[in-house]
Parts: structure tokens; sequence; C-alpha cells
């Protein structure tokens, strides 16, 4: 369940800014793990749950600071310099570990698109026309499969 937790009540650069930040960096952490794992259990529920959670987690951190940078080393401006370096460590390590799983979930999402591209078109000759793939070798219907 996700923690409500405000961004207003946090002084820009404070250590309970940086909290927030990690604790949103380690909520979207979660988010993605219980997408992949929607993935492997064939819950389109609980994927779409999993991104809708994703997207505020990422509106969130949007609002925020940046303590990290895009390579998810920590960001070194003059306005994160009160925040400890025990907390620094946690944001550092919370992004490392945010990266990897978005390269997982990167990697199964890429897999899952094969998948389907190929089973669309080995399934094609048994569908009717209108599920057969297009030239670009994407589905014609929002379903990419039939019932065989």
């Amino acid at each position: 369940m996700q923690t409500e937790l405000s961004s207003t009540s946090a002084a820009p650069g404070s250590s309970a800014e940086a909290e927030l930040y990690l604790h949103t960096v380690e909520e979207l952490s979660l988010h993605l793990e219980q997408a992949m794992k929607a993935i492997v259990a064939r819950s389109l529920s609980a994927f779409q749950d999993s991104l809708c959670r994703q997207r505020e987690a990422c509106s969130q951190l949007l609002a925020l600071p940046r303590y990290l940078d895009p390579e998810g080393e920590w960001a070194s401006t003059r306005s994160h310099a009160g925040v400890d370096v025990d907390l620094t460590m946690r944001i550092t390590a919370a992004g490392n570990t945010l990266q990897a799983l978005n390269q997982r979930y990167s990697a199964l999402l890429g897999h899952t698109g094969d998948t389907m591209k190929l089973l669309a078109r080995l399934l094609g000759g048994y569908c009717p026309p209108a599920m057969t793939v297009t030239a670009a070798g994407q589905p014609n219907r929002s379903t990419w499969s039939c019932e065989v």
C-alpha cells in the first residue's frame, strides 16, 4: 500500500525532502517489481495497477529536486549539501537498485513484445484477416493473438 507523504512539508534541500525522494525511489522500485510479477503471472489488472502507481511515483519524483543524476550517481549541488552521508548512501543505493530493475523490466517488456510479434506471425494463418500483423510487425487490433 502506498504511503502518502507530502512534498509541501519538506523544505527544499532538507533531510526531510531527501527522505521523501528516497521513499519515492524505493516505491517506484517496488512497483517495477510488481509489474514484472504481474507479467509473469499474466495478471492484466495487477499490471495496469502497477503502471498507474509507477506514473504516480514518477510524477512525485518530478516535483522533487533531483538527488541523482541520470547515471544514478549523487547529484552534488549546493542545495543538497545539508543531507547527511548515510542518507546520501541510501539514496544512491536505491537509485542503483532502481536502475538495475529498470533494465530487467525493459528486457522483459522487450522480450514480451518480441514474443507477441512472433506469435502473431506464426498464428497469422489461423487468425481472421482483422487479427493479422501490419507490415511494421504490429498487431492490427488491441488484442495480439487469436484463439487456436
